[in-house]
């Protein structure tokens, strides 16, 4: 009887990971950089998206971002990693952006090395988010 109660468990949380995991694939999603600096990016509130960045984790470099007005919430999502088999190549750092309250909002994007506080970030932009 436990394992068949074990068995209906494990059952449950793999077909929660995989609901979890189609809601966020469906999500739209969009590559951006430092050359969309001023993009105007339009949500609905409660709505999301992905942002994808090209990072390369093995310098220690990694994205950031931060909302100038707490509108928006911005976590990280996943990384993507070519199967190239090479170590230390470009990958892709994927982060969820949620609006949370209708305005006008900016999120700053910094591509830095977190345990290196005292330097300026490599590359940094900024989007402007409306939702409405």
């Amino acid at each position: 009887m436990k394992n068949r109660s074990l068995a209906i468990g494990i059952g449950m949380l793999c077909c929660a990971a995989a609901l979890l995991q189609a809601g966020c694939s469906s999500l739209p999603a969009v590559a951006l950089g430092p050359a969309d600096e001023g993009r105007v990016i339009t949500l609905a509130p409660g709505a999301a998206m992905l942002i994808r960045l090209e990072a390369q984790f093995s310098t220690g470099f990694r994205w950031e971002a931060r909302s100038a007005k707490g509108l928006s919430e911005v976590k990280d999502h996943a990384v993507e990693s070519p199967d190239t088999g090479i170590t230390g190549g470009i990958e892709t750092q994927v982060m969820k952006l949620t609006a949370i309250s209708a305005g006008e909002d900016e999120v700053e994007f910094s591509y830095l090395q977190p345990f290196r506080r005292d330097v300026k970030p490599a590359k940094s932009f900024k989007v402007k988010l409306v939702i409405k």
